[in-house]
């Protein structure tokens, strides 16, 4: 849906809504996924921009804050 032409509105929906809740109840499984993502794609890694912590553990945070270039 990222890739898509959309609003940044609805990035900024994408970003707090269904990225986040996936790092804050799976982040541990998906984590790694979500680092290469973040440095191949610079749209993905402007989303990760729009995360907040939530209910992260610690490490998925710190991985989160860690590859993410831009926070909004």
């Amino acid at each position: 849906m990222y890739r898509r032409d959309v609003s940044k509105r609805t990035l900024a929906l994408l970003a707090a809504g269904p990225l986040e809740d996936l790092l804050a109840y799976d982040g541990a499984r998906c984590i790694d996924r979500v680092e290469q993502l973040a440095k191949e794609d610079e749209k993905f890694n402007w989303l990760l921009g729009g995360v907040w912590r939530n209910s992260m553990t610690d490490e998925v945070w710190e991985r989160v804050q860690a590859v993410r270039k831009e926070i909004w």
